[in-house]
């Protein structure tokens, strides 16, 4: 929708996916959370990303939105 809805904390541990990912010097601490309210958005389909800045300043979007995004769809009662 255009608006971000949060922080996310990085730095949680994501053991899972480190196993797959042997040279990160990160892990196991490469993991990410938010609460994010549904009832904040319309029911129906969205498209979710996130929107990464590092301590260098440089920042990326994953997925790309415009190539595809992650889909959901809210229903809310």
């Amino acid at each position: 929708d255009g608006a971000s809805f949060g922080l996310a904390q990085y730095g949680q541990p994501r053991p899972e996916a480190c196993a797959t990912l042997p040279d990160v010097a990160a892990c196991p601490n490469i993991g990410f959370e938010l609460d994010f309210d549904t009832r904040r958005v319309p029911n129906g389909p969205h498209t979710l990303s996130v929107f990464l800045i590092d301590d260098k300043g440089q920042t990326a979007e994953i997925p790309k939105v415009v190539y595809d995004g992650i889909n959901v769809f809210v229903n809310n009662p």
